[in-house]
């Protein structure tokens, strides 16, 4: 006798199903290929709390848990912070990452379950289980999953959530599965205030269920109250942490209306320069989620146990939207691009639902001529291939030119304390002033700076000698061993200094410069690649007559940095008048 095949009439979908390895593969192709290593945004504060962690021990910091983090209690995540205290901080990064790929892995797993469980054909079940795939891994978020920061947060989130519906629906009905569904949810709920909104979403979506007992929903009800009470207690008013009070969002209704569309709008270039255009697209995705249940509730199918699970997934996105809203609309200009991490999981239920509403795609497969529902299905099914690559190409394209940056930023680091003529460019930290008053002197105090940040100063002098390069309209005057005078009758003045021996990239050149009139300069190297706007580090003069600069070489890429430099550029700008003549003493190269 024959054996019998194990997978039974899911053999024919196997080869397909192997697409959702593409994705999943492609994510961690990028992640190692861009792996950033230096903290941005809110890590510098967790790297200072990782330092204090680690010296004063974890009893004497148990507070430091549940206290809030601007308006966030990220008990889970700190717990982790505290865990990985113990480790170079170098190992942070990657152990993070690594938690939150294998925690996105988890969700695309549960939700590959809770589609297995819903109805429809094996060819519908392996359409929404590869859009889980593509959609959970698609490249155009994989910039916010470069960060750990996020990446940590989001796995301690999200993945809770999704774990608390497939518990729910592995245990229909029973108390085990809604106590283990509470315990989920109280982790993301007290990991990220995404996972709040989940408890009025699952409390909804049970209420019309008649597996579960009115004690049962009624305890859901009560546990939900209470966590987002013990997540409020505590928190400090918005006052203090520099927000509007969220009565403001009356005054702004449409701005507030506009928000919660954006966040459901997938993150594409052309779309956040567009704030109405995006809050169409993502009027168009809510719309899109809210078809298939009219349709469900028509046919009587909406309120059934295998549609459970994409019914609170669509709720609760909502929800996050509608808290984001609220709590954001009144003081940042659009959603930011990292709220998308969490409304993918609306589409995840929309397609779900879609499915389930829709009859067997391939019904008419015997007919001569496709049928209309077929030859829209295909045209949908293309149209969505081309987003996903759209979306592939930007996400790639972004994940680069931010790795490229931020690396550019950590060869800035290795200068500092030496440029305090100059702001401390950290891609993409927008307060710098926080960073150089609190961030960086903590650390300093904690004697935690990382290995790329020396704060020992340039006090060992190299021996170089500078000769300029004679060109039409400069005329220089004199020219001493590090003093020259030059005056400059062309528009545009620039001056460039060969040096021997080549400087190399660690090194700093410093210099006096006084000017005849008013004028800032742009300092920019040639190390055999040629001048370019990416060579150059803008000096602020702020009208000074003489003024004394550091000039420094700062590089994204490594291969960059091993090139010595062979040429230096002075470029004058902003300068009024004609001749200039300007003076540069004490021209001068310095090494730790």
């Amino acid at each position: 006798m024959p054996r019998k095949n194990a997978l039974g009439p899911m053999h024919k979908h196997l080869s397909v199903r192997h697409l959702a390895f593409v994705p999943i593969i492609t994510s961690m192709i990028l992640s190692a290929r861009f792996f950033i290593t230096l903290p941005i945004h809110d890590y510098w504060y967790a790297l200072i709390s990782s330092v204090a962690l680690q010296q004063a021990g974890w009893r004497a910091h148990l507070a430091y848990y549940w206290e809030p983090f601007v308006d966030q209690r990220m008990v889970f995540p700190k717990i982790m912070i505290g865990g990985l205290s113990r480790l170079p901080y170098t190992l942070h990064f990657a152990l993070e990452i690594a938690f939150g790929f294998a925690a996105r892995l988890a969700m695309l797993y549960l939700l590959w379950r809770l589609i297995r469980q819903t109805e429809g054909s094996e060819r519908n079940k392996t359409i929404a289980g590869l859009a889980c795939a593509f959609l959970l891994f698609w490249p155009l978020q994989q910039v916010i999953f470069q960060h750990h920061w996020y990446s940590t947060q989001y796995a301690w989130s999200l993945s809770p959530g999704v774990l608390a519906l497939y518990l729910i629906d592995r245990f229909w009905g029973r108390w085990l599965g809604l106590l283990a569904a509470a315990l989920a949810c109280a982790v993301g709920s007290f990991s990220h205030g995404t996972g709040l909104p989940l408890w009025p979403a699952i409390g909804l979506g049970l209420l019309p269920q008649r597996g579960w007992s009115d004690k049962q929903k009624v305890v859901w009800w009560l546990l939900g109250l209470c966590a987002l009470a013990l997540f409020l207690i505590g928190l400090p008013p918005r006052a203090v942490r520099g927000f509007p009070p969220l009565l403001d969002i009356l005054n702004a209704p449409l701005k507030g209306l506009v928000f919660f569309f954006q966040t459901f709008a997938p993150p594409f270039r052309w779309l956040m320069k567009h704030p109405y255009a995006r809050a169409a697209v993502g009027t168009g995705v809510v719309i899109g989620g809210l078809l298939p249940l009219a349709r469900l509730w028509k046919n009587k199918r909406l309120f059934v146990p295998a549609t459970f699970p994409w019914l609170v997934l669509i709720l609760w996105c909502l929800g996050m939207a509608g808290l984001a809203a609220l709590a954001r609309s009144t003081f940042e200009y659009h959603a930011r691009p990292i709220y998308f991490a969490g409304m993918t999981l609306s589409y995840v239920g929309a397609i779900s639902l879609w499915l389930i509403a829709a009859p067997r795609l391939d019904a008419d497969r015997g007919q001569a001529l496709p049928s209309r529902r077929r030859m829209t299905g295909s045209l949908v099914l293309i149209c969505l291939t081309l987003i996903y690559l759209k979306g592939a190409n930007e996400g790639w394209n972004e994940t680069r030119d931010r790795y490229q940056k931020v690396s550019w930023a950590q060869s800035c680091l290795q200068y500092y304390p030496a440029l305090d003529q100059h702001d401390l460019y950290v891609y993409p930290y927008e307060d710098h002033r926080a960073f150089t008053e609190f961030i960086l002197p903590q650390l300093a105090a904690m004697n935690a700076l990382p290995d790329n940040m020396r704060a020992a100063p340039f006090t060992i002098p190299v021996p170089t000698t500078f000769v300029p390069e004679r060109q039409e309209g400069l005329d220089i005057r004199a020219a001493g061993p590090s003093a020259f005078q030059i005056t400059f009758a062309v528009k545009d003045p620039l001056v460039v200094f060969k040096s021997s021996p080549p400087i190399p990239k660690p090194c700093v050149v410093s210099f006096e410069l006084s000017s005849s009139v008013a004028t800032d300069v742009i300092f920019s190297w040639n190390d055999g690649t040629g001048w370019s706007k990416a060579k150059a580090v803008p000096m602020d003069r702020k009208g000074r007559p003489v003024t004394k600069h550091s000039g420094y070489f700062p590089e994204g890429r490594q291969a960059d940095r091993a090139r010595p430099v062979e040429a230096i550029r002075l470029k004058l700008t902003k300068a009024e008048g004609s001749p200039i003549t300007v003076t540069i003493q004490d021209l001068k190269v310095w090494i730790r």
